[in-house]
C-alpha cells in the first residue's frame, strides 16, 4: 500500500522577518525532517553573513535558494520558501503569489503565479527605513537617492539573482531591458506617476489580484 502524501508549512522569525516554508508531495515524516532542515540552513546563512537583521539584502535571496536545494536534496517534489517577499518555488504546481504596491504596502498590486522560478521586489514602502526619502537605494552615477521608480519586481531562475537586480531595475527603470535579458530575468516596474510597466518576457498575468 503506498502512504498518503502530506503537506508541511511553516514559518520561523529569521533574517529579519519571517521566513515560511511550504512542502508537499511526500509522507509527512519526510517533509518535517526536510523543512527543519532548510530552517537549519537559513539559520546558518543568517548567524554567518547577516550582520544587521533587516539591511543584510546576502542572508535572504541567497538564504532562500541554500532553502530550496536542501529541501529538494531531501526528496521534496513541490515547495516554496518565502523569506519576507523573496520567494522561490519548485514542482509540478505554480503558486500563486501576491505582489504588493510599493507605492502602498497595504495593496495588492497584481498576482502571478510562479513555477520553477524566484521573485524578489524592493521599493519605497517595501523597505524604506523610517524618515528616509522616498526609495532608499542610491543611484551610483549621481549619488542621490532613485526617485522615478516607486519599486519594482524581478523574476528569474535564482533568488539571489532576483534580489540583486530589483535594485538595479529600480535605478535603471526603463532602460533595464537589456540588463534583464542578460540575466534571463523579466520585471515589473512601478513609477511614482504612470501607469504599470511590466518587460515583454514578464508575460500575460499583469492583472489585480481576485
Amino acid at each position: 500500500m503506498t502512504p498518503a502524501c502530506d503537506s508541511v508549512r511553516r514559518a520561523r522569525p529569521l533574517l529579519g522577518t519571517f521566513v515560511e516554508i511550504s512542502a508537499s508531495g511526500t509522507r509527512s515524516g519526510a517533509l518535517h525532517a526536510a523543512v527543519n532542515r532548510a530552517f537549519d540552513i537559513v539559520a546558518d546563512v543568517h548567524r554567518l553573513m547577516s550582520f544587521h537583521d533587516r539591511d543584510s539584502d546576502v542572508a535572504k535571496g541567497f538564504a532562500v535558494d541554500r532553502a530550496v536545494e536542501a529541501l529538494q536534496a531531501l526528496g521534496v517534489p513541490h515547495g516554496l520558501v518565502n523569506a519576507g517577499g523573496d520567494i522561490a518555488a519548485f514542482g509540478a504546481d505554480p503558486f500563486t503569489v501576491h505582489i504588493r504596491d510599493p507605492r502602498d504596502a497595504g495593496r495588492i498590486l497584481t498576482e502571478v503565479h510562479l513555477h520553477n522560478e524566484a521573485i524578489a521586489s524592493s521599493g519605497a514602502a517595501l523597505d524604506r527605513p523610517a524618515g528616509a526619502p522616498r526609495v532608499a537605494i542610491v543611484d551610483p552615477s549621481t549619488g542621490r537617492f532613485a526617485n522615478t521608480i516607486a519599486g519594482a519586481t524581478v523574476r528569474v531562475s535564482r533568488c539571489v539573482v532576483a534580489d540583486a537586480l530589483t535594485k538595479l531595475v529600480v535605478v535603471a527603470g526603463r532602460s533595464a531591458d537589456a540588463l534583464l535579458t542578460r540575466y534571463g530575468a523579466s520585471a515589473l516596474l512601478v513609477p511614482w506617476h504612470g501607469d504599470v510597466l511590466a518587460t515583454r518576457s514578464w508575460g500575460k498575468e499583469l492583472r489585480p489580484a481576485s
